[in-house]
């Protein structure tokens, strides 16, 4: 059972300190739902913070269901999307976007975070997104 706190306490968390200079780390969890649409968002966000030199990363989260994960070797469901990837790393030769693949029957945003945060220091600004985002600044 979950401990119970007068509304009364107060508690002082610790978050980390955002100024201008701090990268934000920008996830972007996809499932196979997403494919059609990862290309625009890839685009907007070449638009507004690779062409700007936004002070932002970009991690893609890919979400294979136990099928696809069984399948991953012979027919990649993110194929396209790795290979929109490589263009833009290409095009941008100081930009690397990494992914990170995870196989789970129901993805949750807890999950989703708790895996990526053991990848990153513990100060680190977390963006989580979709591929209905628009980003415009």
């Amino acid at each position: 059972a979950l401990p119970i706190w007068p509304l009364s306490k107060m508690e002082i968390i610790p978050m980390p300190y955002v100024t201008e200079a701090t990268r934000v780390q920008i996830i972007l969890p996809l499932s196979v739902h997403d494919l059609d649409y990862v290309g625009n968002f890839l685009d907007v966000f070449t638009m507004n913070a690779l062409d700007t030199h936004d002070n932002a990363l970009l991690t893609l989260l890919f979400i294979y269901d136990p099928y696809d994960a069984q399948r991953v070797n012979q027919v990649d469901v993110f194929a396209g999307v790795k290979s929109m990837v490589d263009e833009l790393e290409k095009r941008y030769a100081d930009v690397k976007i990494p992914w990170i693949s995870v196989k789970t029957e129901v993805p949750s945003q807890v999950k989703l975070m708790d895996i990526v945060s053991k990848k990153h220091p513990v100060d680190t600004l977390f963006f989580f997104t979709s591929v209905w985002t628009d980003r415009k600044s």
